[in-house]
């Protein structure tokens, strides 16, 4: 008796971690909503990155007002809101040039992980923890203007990580 041939649904699906993010490459055919697949994703993507550039400028700003940063603080901010804002830019002038096809997520995570940051510069009370996720974000911007899988993909582990372990403080 001959083995069966798995059912082409068996093979499109993907072996998950209890995060959601999948262990491997997703195969061929569902390589078309990859995060950064086509020209259109990364300009998505830098538009969010830019929003986040936003969001930490308004943070900065309402630091200073209340008196609340020190100045090294207030320094690195707007250095990484500049260098945020600069690569953001960049990969919407050159967008075609970054498409990454073979990123092993969803553009949807992606958004959501570059929103969850963003949301949380607004809201975090530790300074320290806002600095470190817009450096975080800055380094994901570079990594995106790279056009390496392997880079894009460590710098954004660096932000989930980041942004797990404020899962636990709150």
């Amino acid at each position: 008796m001959k083995p069966r041939k798995p059912s082409p649904s068996s093979r499109t699906s993907q072996p998950a971690r209890a995060d959601g993010w999948p262990d491997k490459a997703p195969p061929p055919q569902a390589q078309a909503d990859n995060a950064l697949g086509k020209r259109q994703h990364v300009i998505a993507v830098a538009e969010e990155l830019t929003r986040a550039a936003d969001a930490v400028h308004r943070r900065l700003a309402a630091e200073l007002k209340k008196g609340a940063l020190e100045q090294i603080d207030a320094q690195s901010l707007l250095e990484d809101e500049a260098l945020l804002r600069e690569r953001a830019n960049s990969a919407l002038l050159d967008a075609a040039d970054y498409v990454l096809e073979d990123l092993p997520l969803t553009q949807e995570k992606l958004m959501q992980a570059i929103a969850k940051a963003q949301s949380r510069i607004e809201k975090l009370e530790r300074i320290a923890m806002v600095v470190d996720l817009a450096a975080d974000l800055s380094l994901l911007a570079g990594a995106l203007l790279t056009a390496k899988t392997a880079t894009f993909l460590a710098a954004l582990k660096k932000l989930r990580a980041d942004g797990g372990a404020l899962d636990k403080i709150k």
